[in-house]
C-alpha cells in the first residue's frame, strides 16, 4: 500500500526520503517532488484569518500519478509530509493515522537536542520506525 514516506523542509529541501520500492526509487522521488507546488498552493488557499492550529493539517489528495496516489500534510512548523500511496482503495482515514504517527515520530525526532531543524533526517530510530510502517502497510 505505501509506497513511498518523504519529509521536505521549510525551503522545499529533502529531510527524508524512503521507499518501498527500491527499483522505482528516482520515479517516486519526482512523484513527490512534483506535488510540492500542490502543496504550496492548497496552504496558499487557506483563509488568513486561520492559525496554524486551526488549519487542517492534512491536505488530502494531492493528485494521482501513474499507479500511485499522493497525499500531503503540513505541520505547524511548514515541514510537508507527503506519502505515495499504491493502493487504489486507500481510506483517507487510515492515511490520516499514517500521517499522525509519522509527524509523532518527526516531533520526537526535533525533541532530541542534538538534532539541527531542518537538515537531514539520519536517525536509526526514525529510519526504524519509517521502516515498520512501510512494512505494516505492505501487510495490511
Amino acid at each position: 500500500m505505501l509506497s513511498c514516506i518523504a519529509l521536505i523542509g521549510q525551503k522545499n529541501n529533502p529531510l527524508y526520503i524512503r521507499t518501498a520500492e527500491p527499483d522505482r526509487n528516482l520515479k517516486l522521488q519526482h512523484a513527490v517532488y512534483s506535488s510540492l507546488d500542490v502543496i504550496d498552493e492548497k496552504v496558499a488557499n487557506t483563509t488568513p484569518k486561520a492559525s496554524a492550529s486551526d488549519r487542517d493539517m492534512f491536505l488530502g489528495l494531492l493528485f494521482p500519478a501513474d499507479e500511485h496516489r499522493l497525499y500531503g500534510y503540513v505541520t505547524s512548523t511548514n515541514i510537508k509530509l507527503v506519502l505515495v500511496v499504491s493502493d487504489p482503495a486507500a481510506v483517507d482515514r487510515d492515511i490520516k493515522k499514517l500521517f499522525r504517527s509519522i509527524h509523532e515520530s518527526y516531533i520526537a525526532l526535533v525533541s532530541n537536542p542534538f538534532y539541527n531543524p531542518d537538515s537531514v533526517i539520519e536517525s536509526k530510530k526514525f529510519d526504524s520506525s519509517m521502516d515498520a510502517l512501510l512494512v505494516d502497510t505492505s501487510k495490511s
